[in-house]
């Protein structure tokens, strides 16, 4: 297996983006209905209906924070892709109803992540090595094992190249770097000071939901968040 094959299949462990909190209180019938649409035709590789309800009804048990939020009033829309480049899941277009629900007006900013890690003494996704024998459960039957050297704590950092490059080649602007992480988001030798208004990165589902959690909200479904 190439070292790009190998980046590509580990993008969905450890993934770089700013992310966005969100919490509404949901009964459970609500809970069921939302799940259901969110997990209805997914690929084997996301969480089942009965993980995901067991995550929303610990999360619904936390203490309502609407701070620096903003009440999103429901509606109706169509969802799913309107190009040939979506995923199978994502077709055929389809009218989905959202309940009203509040969203953080600004995404977790570094400082906020800050605290929560200073809080709880939560290590990231990115801070940790891979565990080979749960990354394997999400490769093709027989990949090989990389070299010991590729299983350590790293993440993705955005590289934009400086001429223009084909789309369909990620690696031309995304760097597997050891040592980047939330702290370091371009490797070890960088830092957050002076960016503590800056989203927060190299936070995997697991670190925002953590973070959710703890600040009182919940994440946004996928139906919400394209709302």
């Amino acid at each position: 297996m190439t070292c790009f094959e190998f980046i590509k299949n580990i993008f969905l462990l450890v993934i770089l983006f700013p992310f966005s909190s969100l919490y509404s209180q949901q009964v459970k019938k609500k809970n069921e209905k939302i799940v259901s649409c969110c997990t209805k035709k997914l690929p084997s590789r996301f969480q089942t209906k009965s993980t995901c309800l067991s995550k929303l009804a610990s999360l619904s048990a936390t203490k309502t924070n609407h701070e620096a939020m903003v009440w999103i009033q429901g509606g109706q829309f169509i969802m799913g892709s309107t190009t040939n480049d979506g995923r199978p899941d994502e077709f055929p277009r389809h009218t989905v109803k959202v309940n009203g629900f509040w969203m953080d007006v600004t995404e977790v900013t570094n400082a906020q992540f800050k605290k929560f890690v200073s809080a709880t003494g939560y290590i990231t996704t990115a801070e940790k090595a891979p565990d080979w024998e749960e990354l394997k459960k999400q490769l093709p039957v027989n990949t090989p094992k990389p070299d010991d050297s590729l299983l350590v704590a790293a993440s993705l950092v955005f590289t934009p190249p400086s001429q223009p490059v084909a789309l369909n080649d990620a690696s031309q602007w995304w760097s597997w770097t050891k040592g980047a992480n939330w702290q370091h988001p371009e490797g070890p030798n960088s830092t957050i000071e002076g960016k503590e208004n800056y989203p927060v990165v190299h936070v995997s589902w697991e670190d925002a939901n953590a973070y959710a959690k703890w600040a009182g909200k919940r994440l946004p479904t996928e139906a919400e968040w394209e709302y």
